[in-house]
C-alpha cells in the first residue's frame, strides 16, 4: 500500500507540473523573442509567428521549447516564414 501511495504522489506532481507549462505568443503575448524567453519558465513554449525576427537570442539556461506555428499547426509553411536574423555576433545562443 506505501509503494501505491508513493507512485501517486509522484504521477499527480509530474501532471501537475506538465498543467503549468505555458505558450508565449510572439509578437501576441511579447514583442520579441528574447522578451518571450526572459518571461518563460522551464518546461515552456514560445510560438513565433510568421515574420523576420531581427535579435540575437540567447537560452540563458532555460529548458523551453522555441519554434514557428507549425509546433502547433502541423503546417509546414511557417517554417520557412518564420525568420530570425542576428543584431551583429551569434544569432542564436545557448549558456547557462
Amino acid at each position: 500500500m506505501k509503494i501505491c501511495k508513493a507512485f501517486t504522489v509522484c504521477i499527480t506532481i509530474l501532471c501537475c507540473s506538465n498543467v503549468r507549462a505555458t505558450k508565449i505568443r510572439v509578437p501576441e503575448d511579447q514583442p520579441m523573442i528574447q522578451s518571450a524567453i526572459q518571461d518563460a519558465a522551464n518546461g515552456d513554449s514560445v510560438i513565433v509567428s510568421p515574420g523576420t525576427f531581427r535579435e540575437n537570442i540567447n537560452f540563458i539556461g532555460k529548458d523551453i521549447v522555441l519554434g514557428s506555428l507549425f509546433l502547433i499547426t502541423g503546417n509546414d509553411d511557417y517554417i520557412q516564414k518564420t525568420i530570425t536574423e542576428p543584431d551583429s555576433g551569434t544569432a542564436i545562443t545557448f549558456s547557462n
